[in-house]
């Protein structure tokens, strides 16, 4: 591992092949997880994109980031045993809607839904750059909030459109390399994530990473 200090994790490619319309809209929602303890890195995107359709036989690259790709954590590689990813591409019917209003619906039908639509739109919203700079949307929540999220997610009317939960684990000094990971690759998915692991020496792992702080109210609603 020499002197590397942070791994960092990136989306970098979307490839799908989904029977839809030709031009979709979608957001992409991330939960990274190191150990099995350790706190979730999440990623929003702070508005839905588009990604084309590529009508042949197979999964087709559809949708790609722009330079090194779309950061979707920050973690310390001190003490890392093991990284868990779960990712989302979620289908935008409405077309190119904000993370607040998108959540705000998703989460209406929930008995605390509005208030936490309304913390998570807050927090990305109020993160300078949210718009255009991707590393700057990565939230730090606690492991009982990811879960809430992700349940709300998986429960949506309109399915996401890829989905899918892995590990990757460190057993050992050769692990600890820059690799490239196909990520969501599932039965009931036509489509999966091409993902970038960089291990590399940075000031601070965690600098990218911004901590959303949970009101009294949730945190006695997820017993944390």
């Amino acid at each position: 591992m020499s002197n590397d200090n942070t791994l960092q994790i990136y989306l970098d490619k979307i490839h799908f092949d989904r029977p839809t319309t030709m031009f979709m809209w979608a957001y992409v929602v991330t939960f990274v997880r190191a150990n099995v303890d350790g706190d979730v890195q999440m990623y929003v995107s702070p508005a839905s994109f588009r990604i084309r359709r590529i009508d042949s036989p197979g999964p087709d690259l559809v949708h790609d980031w722009d330079a090194d790709g779309l950061l979707i954590a920050s973690l310390p590689t001190e003490n890392l045993e093991s990284v868990s990813v779960t990712t989302f591409l979620i289908r935008d019917k409405r077309k190119m809607r904000k993370a607040g209003e998108f959540l705000t619906e998703r989460f209406k039908d929930d008995k605390d839904g509005a208030r936490i639509a309304k913390l998570l739109g807050d927090a990305i919203s109020a993160i300078p750059g949210a718009g255009g700079v991707a590393a700057s949307v990565v939230l730090k929540v606690a492991p009982a909030f990811a879960t809430l999220i992700g349940k709300v997610l998986m429960q949506l009317e309109d399915k996401p459109r890829i989905y899918g939960d892995g590990t990757l684990r460190f057993d050992d000094a050769d692990d600890f390399r820059d690799t490239i990971q196909r990520w969501s690759i599932n039965r009931s998915d036509r489509g999966y994530f091409t993902t970038y692991w960089d291990f590399r020496k940075t000031t601070n792992p965690s600098s990218p990473v911004n901590t959303v702080t949970l009101p009294e109210w949730l945190r006695e609603r997820l017993g944390v």
